[in-house]
């Protein structure tokens, strides 16, 4: 099972396992912790089966997160033209807080997920473009609080209307600009009244370097936006707290460590999971659509010749 500090010498990465299994028996529920707990000391034995695959599972967490971001980038990769790098944008789109409860039904948090979608396309010039959301309910700053938000993967590269792939650059829009595009069809699709409309609204793009190219870049970016926001595998007990018991290092940094009430903790990510249990936590979108992906693979392999102008 992973370990938060895999350098450490053996006593100390066996006081941090246990003081992170700690955490499983205080604070996860009856039913959830046997089956937690289970699979953990199984891995712990070297029993290398399936396991649970849960999300708060301080041992499946971490390669279920690395299959998912593999899976993503092979995806980037099919869609690209031969003996071109992959290239990707990153674009972040919060919901005003006061919206949140529109989101909790299914048609609700798919109607804002279209907003999203919709402002997208709109940003880059009404192209076709296509990517992938993974939706965050969370940010690694507090895993006390709900803070929805979609995190975007933008494939820098289009299919003309006669297939041929082509890079593709967005024209520049203003960052006030593009938030008043993000409230205009936030208010589109979920249909929000004069008073509910936002006055402020969150997003963020790379504006300087718009698309990346560098592999390990793209490959951080893909790793990043695909994982399981919380890594239980990086959270510990800690009895001798003076500010909480619930110790997180999201970054693997000393210095980046988050201290909580482990009940404040344990209840947001299970009110996060119950969120979630109808609901799609990563959605392409364009062309990479998983219905059409293997008709748009083809293209950008069978449609490409080298010297095609970008």
């Amino acid at each position: 099972m992973p370990l938060p500090a895999p350098n450490l010498d053996r006593t100390t990465r066996e006081n941090l396992q246990a003081r992170i299994l700690a955490i499983v028996a205080t604070y996860y529920p009856a039913a959830l912790k046997l089956k937690i707990l289970s699979c953990c000391h199984a891995q712990l034995r070297g029993v290398t089966s399936r396991g649970c695959r849960r999300p708060l599972c301080p041992g499946c967490c971490p390669k279920e997160s690395h299959k998912i971001a593999k899976a993503q980038y092979a995806k980037f990769e099919s869609c690209t033209p031969p003996a071109k790098p992959v290239r990707l944008a990153h674009e972040v789109y919060t919901l005003p807080p006061h919206l949140i409860p529109r989101i909790r039904s299914k048609e609700g948090f798919a109607a804002w997920r279209d907003a999203v979608r919709d402002t997208i396309r709109e940003l880059h010039g009404g192209a076709e473009v296509a990517g992938v959301m993974n939706f965050h309910p969370h940010g690694d700053e507090d895993i006390t609080k709900f803070h929805p938000h979609f995190d975007v993967l933008v494939n820098g590269y289009v299919l003309t209307p006669s297939g041929r792939p082509k890079e593709h650059r967005p024209p520049h829009v203003h960052p006030d600009d593009a938030r008043a595009i993000y409230t205009r069809w936030l208010v589109r699709h979920l249909r929000l009244s004069r008073v509910e409309e936002p006055r402020a609204v969150d997003l963020w793009y790379d504006r300087n370097t718009r698309y990346h190219t560098n592999p390990r870049k793209t490959r951080h970016m893909v790793r990043y936006s695909a994982r399981h926001v919380y890594q239980p595998q990086w959270a510990w007990l800690n009895d001798g707290g003076t500010k909480g018991d619930w110790y997180y290092r999201p970054h693997k940094k000393v210095s980046s460590v988050r201290i909580y009430e482990g009940r404040d903790v344990i209840e947001n990510l299970l009110r996060v999971e119950a969120f979630l249990k109808d609901k799609k936590r990563r959605t392409w979108f364009g062309y990479m659509q998983n219905r059409l992906l293997p008709t748009s693979a083809r293209k950008f392999r069978d449609h490409h010749a080298p010297g095609d102008a970008a």
